[in-house]
């Protein structure tokens, strides 16, 4: 089976920094930081690795990759719960990484090392999976990011994009396909960094660690491809109820930022310039009124941004950064 590989920050910067002389410009306030829960380790409330975040329902659910399982936490960080464990049987994982929320509430767990979707309940009640392993059409390879639109169709990222129904029935799939230093060919990418599609049925698609090629692209939910907006490095994408997409990037710079539909930047907020200190950011979620939950993989914690007091959670994903071929 092959494995996760994470590559040394120097060697990411070196092959992949760009100039930034002056910051760029922003037409909103960025929110402010409030708090941040999580260490490293095994035990409730601890991770290994964290990737998929999912704000849902008044929980937040984080997708402990290397622990094997999915924690629950209310949205100010107490432990609920947790389920999963490492294995291939219902309800275990291998590697679990982004997570999804349908209409009824169920909580569905990319399970990339099993190459299967499972969906839960939201307390961690296996009710059914689908996926198997392999190149075709319907089948899964490592898949990491999953979202689904406002249709209840299901959107993977496994290297293509796939769309499935939300009971595992094929639809179609696109993407993928071009070497680390090609240039940049529209609808194509190289590695997924990130997969969202927002309410009103846009596909945002990262295209992440290629030397000739940094951006994120825009599809419509049949495949056909519509923009793209360069940036560096991105590794994880949200969207929320206005159709605004959040995108974390890893170098440089390293942040969270913001942008309109139309991929007009609106704030941004980088690494280490609030009292958060520095962040890795390879999972993003957004609640109906903008506060903004960050998985940072550095130092194995949940980063809040925004206005708890006045947010109503809805559905959102995170995902796991794809750095393996």
């Amino acid at each position: 089976m092959r494995v996760f590989q994470r590559f040394p920050l120097g060697l990411v910067v070196l092959l992949f920094s760009q100039p930034f002389s002056t910051p760029p410009a922003v037409s909103e306030p960025a929110p402010p930081f409030l708090l941040q829960w999580g260490t490293t380790g095994s035990g409730p409330g601890q991770f290994h690795n964290t990737r998929g975040i999912l704000a849902y329902g008044g929980f937040v659910y984080v997708a402990d990759t290397f622990n094997g399982r999915v924690q629950k936490f209310t949205r100010t960080g107490s432990f609920v719960s947790q389920w999963g464990g490492a294995g291939n049987g219902d309800g275990q994982f291998s590697f679990p990484a982004a997570l999804a929320a349908d209409a009824l509430g169920s909580i569905y767990v990319a399970d990339p090392g099993n190459s299967r979707i499972q969906v839960f309940d939201g307390n961690g009640g296996f009710l059914r999976k689908w996926g198997a392993a392999g190149p075709g059409p319907g089948q899964l390879n490592l898949p990491s990011w999953i979202s689904i639109d406002a249709a209840q169709d299901c959107f993977i990222g496994d290297g293509l994009i796939k769309k499935f129904t939300t009971s595992g029935t094929y639809v179609t799939s696109w993407g993928g396909g071009e070497p680390l230093n090609s240039p940049c060919l529209d609808g194509k990418y190289y590695s997924l960094g990130g997969m969202a599609v927002s309410p009103s049925g846009i596909v945002y698609a990262g295209d992440y660690n290629r030397l000739s090629c940094q951006r994120v692209e825009e599809f419509a939910t049949d495949g056909r491809y519509v923009a793209s907006y360069p940036m560096s490095n991105p590794t994880c994408i949200a969207t929320d109820a206005s159709g605004n997409f959040y995108v974390g990037q890893y170098d440089p710079p390293v942040q969270i930022a913001k942008y309109s539909p139309s991929g007009a930047l609106l704030w941004a907020i980088p690494s280490g310039l609030t009292p958060a200190g520095n962040f890795s950011p390879v999972g993003i979620s957004v609640d109906e009124l903008g506060t903004v939950y960050v998985a940072d993989e550095g130092v194995n914690r949940i980063l809040v941004f925004g206005d708890l007091a006045t947010s109503a959670p809805v559905r959102t994903w995170g995902g796991l950064r794809r750095i393996y071929k």
